[in-house]
C-alpha cells in the first residue's frame, strides 16, 4: 500500500463540515464521504480547525468510511435537493418581482389619473 501524502491548509474559522470536505475533495472522494481521521498511534483525532498540529512524520491517516455506492447516491441525492432549492428560490423572486411591478403599475396609474383630473380643473 503506497501512502500519498497530501497537505490541506484551512483556517480557524473553518467549520468542521468545511475541513472534511478539504480532505474528501484532495482525496478525490464524493464531498460527503464519511472520514475518519487518524494520528500515527492509530487514535481516532477530531476533525475541526483545533485539531493539533501534524507534520511528515507525524501525519494524519485520513480514512473513507465504507458505503461508497451509498456516498454517491447521498451526493446525487445533495444535488438534487440543491437544484430544487434554487428553483423554489427562483420562483418565490419571480413572484416578489411580479408583485412589486404590480405595485409600481398600481402607483404610475394613481399619478396620471392624479395628473389627468388636474388638467381638467384649470
Amino acid at each position: 500500500m503506497v501512502a500519498l501524502l497530501l497537505q490541506v491548509v484551512f483556517s480557524r474559522h473553518c467549520s468542521p463540515c468545511d475541513i472534511k470536505e478539504l480532505f474528501c475533495t484532495a482525496l478525490g472522494l464524493p464531498r460527503n464521504t464519511n472520514l475518519s481521521l487518524l494520528d500515527t498511534s492509530g487514535a481516532m483525532v477530531s476533525i475541526d480547525p483545533t485539531m493539533p498540529h501534524n507534520t511528515e512524520r507525524s501525519a494524519y491517516k485520513v480514512v473513507p468510511l465504507g458505503g461508497g455506492q451509498l456516498a454517491d447516491k447521498e451526493e446525487l441525492f445533495q444535488n438534487v435537493l440543491t437544484q430544487v432549492a434554487e428553483q423554489f428560490s427562483r420562483a418565490f423572486k419571480i413572484n416578489e418581482l411580479k408583485t412589486e411591478v404590480t405595485n409600481r403599475l398600481a402607483m404610475l396609474e394613481k399619478r396620471v389619473e392624479c395628473k389627468s383630473s388636474a388638467l381638467h380643473l384649470c
